[in-house]
């Protein structure tokens, strides 16, 4: 790979990366790298470890957004994945270091959490991840110092503590492991500043690094919620016991904290907002549901922090209501001795058809911003909308819109394995064994409500296939509006 290449990978990283986890100094990086250069005068490159991971997140996020159709072969990209040369030899001159970490090794060990992560490794993600921690603890980078040898290095080495939280919190939360950092108090973020272009930019008057703010406190809020919600579950060791507790003491504190949750996006400063054909918390009925990606006074770095901002939030709102997915309606019977867990369930459900109705909007768009996350997040609504449909059959108007959002979500993974996404390739499998388990799930229900007798509905008694588009009932013929559907149901605050 000539210099020339680099140099423009190097770019694509810091316009894709830096924007959400601004913990490099720009300025000091290219510094950096053409000092690898000149010791070999042009020719060769001396290897960094932090350079090579760089470089192959930079390589994945282009190779994902130019698809190739000749050249496009997937069973070979499977084993090869784009820039994934770059990170095993990241991975080796990490371990032929000779002295003890420095900022340089935490920031490569998080980079490769974080390419780990695109490729769907989680178990490789949250392992890169906790050497980053070990070595962030032996720098003793919780109280801000730090022992590298760079231009505001004290910036750089709070920040990277920072993100090293907010990935602990999101990776270990999505695997269902335990928090690799204890949670602490900092309400209050001073990111500092480097005094670099990006560190600069803003957008009538809203700086980019806002966008971090707002991420680190969407971690705390998530780590508390977690923190009340274990205190409350392990009060109890019996499996029965668990079960009642969750659903009745442990639903309440989700309520709670997922009130919080909503406080804290609706408090978001509005130009780091998303306008989408978001409905989903019918409070005004009179949206002029403009799409970001299509407005010329809009930067993209400020699309792309919206973006993910709005599909983080939901996000992590599902990944605290996902246990009540399966709670029954607060129509059964059943269901009458835990409200509060009914109310959830439909609460998942509407954050569920939300992110993926985002999803698709941006896919539609053409604009692939959040491409990276974008599979986790949809694998994780695909889960909640699967559960949903398959244990709520007697609740056919809300089940109805949970079945096309399913729909909207094979397709939306469909076109992102399109995109060489290898994450996207195995979610669609894995996806499509979801929907013929739902399959199995409703059809059994429909047997015993048969074999009861009761009355015979026709939203009860068939699931029709999926539809190859997506984007049309597949029982109606009618097309898919999952924002439209949306308002249909009750408004939960």
């Amino acid at each position: 790979m000539d210099r020339q290449l680099e140099e423009l990978l190097v770019s694509t990283f810091l316009q894709s990366y830096q924007i959400v986890t601004p913990i490099i100094d720009a300025s000091w990086l290219w510094t950096h790298y053409a000092s690898l250069w000149a010791i070999n005068s042009d020719i060769i490159r001396q290897r960094c470890p932090l350079i090579e991971i760089i470089l192959a997140l930079g390589t994945h996020q282009v190779l994902t957004l130019s698809v190739d159709d000749a050249g496009y072969n997937a069973a070979t990209l499977a084993y090869d994945p784009p820039g994934y040369d770059l990170f095993e030899i990241s991975q080796m001159e990490l371990l032929r270091r000779t002295t003890g970490p420095d900022l340089l090794t935490v920031q490569a060990y998080i980079y490769a959490a974080i390419y780990a992560g695109n490729l769907h490794s989680h178990y490789k993600a949250h392992q890169m991840l906790s050497l980053a921690v070990r070595d962030a603890y032996l720098l003793d980078l919780p109280s801000g110092s730090s022992s590298a040898e760079q231009p505001k290095g004290h910036i750089s080495a709070k920040r990277t503590w920072l993100v090293l939280q907010m990935l602990d919190t999101v990776m270990s939360k999505e695997s269902g492991l335990p928090f690799l950092i204890p949670a602490t108090n900092n309400d209050v973020v001073e990111l500092g500043n480097f005094g670099t272009t990006y560190d600069s930019m803003n957008h009538n008057g809203l700086s980019y690094l806002e966008c971090f703010r707002q991420m680190n406190r969407l971690s705390q809020l998530i780590r508390q919620s977690t923190a009340d919600l274990d205190q409350i579950s392990n009060q109890h060791s019996c499996t029965d016991v668990f079960i009642d507790t969750l659903y009745s003491k442990g639903a309440s504190s989700v309520k709670t904290s997922i009130k919080v949750i909503s406080d804290w996006f609706k408090a978001i400063p509005p130009a780091l907002k998303n306008y989408t054909k978001d409905t989903s918390n019918n409070t005004n009925n009179n949206n002029i549901n403009l799409d970001s990606s299509l407005d010329d006074d809009i930067p993209m770095w400020l699309h792309r922090q919206s973006l993910l901002l709005k599909t983080s939030y939901h996000m992590a709102c599902l990944l605290l209501l996902r246990p009540f997915s399966l709670a029954t309606s607060t129509t059964a019977i059943e269901s009458s001795h835990h409200p509060i867990s009914a109310e959830l369930s439909i609460m998942c459900l509407k954050h569920a058809v939300s992110l993926t109705a985002t999803l698709a909007d941006n896919l539609n768009s053409g604009s692939f911003n959040v491409l990276a996350h974008a599979t986790r997040f949809q694998w994780l609504a695909m889960l909640c909308l699967t559960g949903y449909v398959s244990t709520h059959t007697t609740t056919p108007q809300s089940t109805t819109l949970a079945r096309r959002a399913v729909d909207v979500a094979m397709k939306n993974l469909e076109r992102l394995a399109e995109h060489r996404v290898l994450q996207a390739r195995e979610a669609v499998e894995r996806a499509r064994g979801l929907v013929e388990m739902m399959r199995v799930a409703v059809d059994r229900t429909i047997s015993r409500v048969s074999q009861l007798g009761q009355r015979d509905d026709a939203a009860l008694t068939q699931l029709p296939s999926l539809s190859p588009s997506g984007l049309v009932d597949s029982m109606t013929g009618v097309p898919v509006d999952l924002w439209s559907d949306l308002s249909t149901l009750p408004y939960m605050p």
